[in-house]
Order: structure tokens, then C-alpha cells, then sequence
């Protein structure tokens, strides 16, 4: 190969790295904060997770059962009231019926009772003129009396059975609904914790849900910033894992108060105890951050723009 063509290929390379190199950085640029801006104007730092606005919810069993069917898995968008897991349902469905009869054999009884002291009235009031007249004999109308008063006495036990068996009827199909479980409202699930066959106790976790609604960032400041970060600044987040990729956010509310640091599962044990001020920040709605995810917040002195 000539000096020449050598020449001509080195350049043509050195170019398409150019071009290239450019491309990648104008790209990053994009989704990311200038770090010498944002250091700058940076007012504080801290570490915080990515959460939804009104949290997320883990729903449990209610009572302890053996799983039945699983309907859902984590990544699924559900609708809401959408049907998550069944428990097996055998055992609470005879309870139910079961607790039905006897609500009505109880109504049953009241009305046979009933219908016993209406006729015992009407005797009563028949014998009563006559037995006033000296036409009939007084015992009789005594007996009729006896009668109406251990009837009345029976009803007023029955009308107590009625109403206890209605509680317990009331009961059984509460209880019947649990051995289902819904989804509290429109969202999607980021965990199943349970599966087909398995038992479960009461209060065990079996989805942990999120409903819809946008990503906000929780953000626990050191207790010195109190009265110094306030709502409407902006800010910057990143990955715990990269801190060179940052998205805009800016500062929803801070709380009025100074409290430990939280002990969360899902993210993080707590720390020692220092004192610290929670903040939470809009974040941006184009930035790749999920649920849960652990990440460092920069607050600037600057603040949003009115609208």
C-alpha cells in the first residue's frame, strides 16, 4: 500500500471516530445534567429511592389458607377490582351455607312463634268477657295467659338467635371474601409472593402493587438543611450504581418536621440513628428509574420557573 492511500485511510478513520464519539456524547448530553452546572449550584446531597406518588401497597392474606390459583405475575397491568389470587374456598363455602340455613330456620321459628301467639290472643280475648260474665271458668283463661307469656318469652329468645345468626352469617361470607384477593385499583404488580399449593399464614405478603400514578423520589436530608431546601428548587437524580447519568427533578415538598432514618426493606436497612429531614421531589417523566431504585439527589439553589 502506498504512503498516499495510508494517508487517505488514517484520515477516513480518524473521522468516522470523530463523528462517532460526538454522536454518543451529544446523546448523553440529552438525558443527563451537565455536572459542572449542576455541582456549581449544588445546595445539598443525599441519598434517596425512587417511589410512587401514594406509595405502593403490599397486599397480605387475610387469613391463613392454602393457595389455589395465581392469576397475575410481576410486570402484569391490571384493571381495577381485577381478580390477583384465589385461596381454596371449600371449606368457608359450607361454612357459609351453613351459617344461611340457619338464618333461615331461625326466620322459620319466629314466624311459627309467631303464629302460636297470635292464636293464643284471640283466645284470650274470647275467654276474657266470658270469664268476666261467669260464663266460663277462670282457670282456663289463666292457662291461655301462662301460654301467652312463655310464647313471648320463646319469641323474644328467638328474635336474639335471629340476630346472632345474622352476625354470623354476616361473618362466614366476610370471610368468604377473602379467600379471594383484588387489586385495590387500575395499576400494575411488581411482585407475587406466592404460588399455587401454597400455604400461607395470616398477614403473610402475597403482591406487592402499585397503583397508577407518576414516580416521585423520597430523599432524606441531613437535619442541618432544615428551612434550607425548600419546594419549587430543582435538583438532579442519579443511579446509586452511575453517578454520571442525572435527570431533572425538582422539590414537590419538604416535611415541617426532623425524624430518624427509616427503615425500609424494600431498599434499605435503617442506619444509624442520625436525624434527617424527608423530602420529596417530582421527578422527571422521561427518566429510565424503577421503583425501589436506590439514588444520589443534588439540590440546587435554583428554582423551577413560574409557569
Amino acid at each position: 500500500m502506498t504512503s498516499a492511500k495510508r494517508n487517505f485511510l488514517f484520515v477516513t478513520l480518524a473521522v468516522f471516530g470523530i463523528v462517532a464519539l460526538t454522536s454518543l456524547m451529544t446523546r448523553r448530553a440529552a438525558q443527563a445534567v451537565p455536572a459542572a452546572v449542576a455541582e456549581s449550584e449544588s445546595l445539598a446531597a443525599a441519598p434517596g429511592w425512587v417511589d410512587l406518588e401514594g406509595g405502593t401497597q403490599h397486599l397480605g392474606a387475610r387469613i391463613e389458607g392454602i393457595v389455589q390459583e395465581v392469576d397475575v405475575k410481576a410486570g402484569d397491568r391490571v384493571a381495577a377490582n381485577a381478580l390477583l389470587l384465589r385461596f381454596d374456598d371449600h371449606q368457608s363455602r359450607i361454612d357459609s351455607q351453613l351459617a344461611d340455613l340457619e338464618v333461615q330456620r331461625n326466620h322459620q321459628q319466629q314466624k311459627t312463634l309467631a303464629a302460636q301467639l297470635k292464636r293464643v290472643a284471640e283466645q284470650i280475648a274470647r275467654l276474657q268477657p266470658l270469664v268476666d260474665a261467669q260464663a266460663e271458668p277462670r282457670d282456663e283463661l289463666i292457662e291461655q295467659q301462662r301460654a301467652q307469656a312463655d310464647l313471648e318469652s320463646q319469641a323474644a329468645l328467638a328474635k336474639l338467635a335471629g340476630q346472632t345468626a345474622a352476625l354470623q352469617a354476616q361473618s362466614a361470607h366476610e370471610r368468604q371474601s377473602w379467600m379471594e384477593l383484588h387489586a385495590p385499583r387500575a395499576g400494575r404488580i411488581l411482585r407475587v409472593s406466592a404460588h399455587a399449593g401454597e400455604a400461607v399464614t395470616g398477614g403473610s405478603e402475597l403482591v406487592w402493587f402499585a397503583g397508577d400514578g407518576p414516580l416521585i423520589v423520597r430523599a432524606e436530608l441531613d437535619e442541618r438543611l432544615f428551612g434550607a431546601v425548600q419546594a419549587g428548587m430543582l435538583a438532579d437524580i442519579s443511579p446509586e450504581y452511575d453517578e454520571t447519568t442525572r435527570y431533572s427533578a425538582q422539590v414537590l415538598r419538604v416535611a415541617q418536621s426532623v425524624g430518624p432514618v427509616r427503615d425500609l426493606p424494600d431498599v434499605r436497612a435503617a442506619a444509624k440513628d442520625d436525624r434527617v429531614v424527608e423530602c420529596d421531589l417530582q421527578l422527571d417523566a422521561q427518566a429510565s428509574l424503577l421503583i425501589g431504585q436506590r439514588v444520589l439527589v443534588r439540590i440546587h439553589t435554583r428554582r423551577a420557573a413560574a409557569p
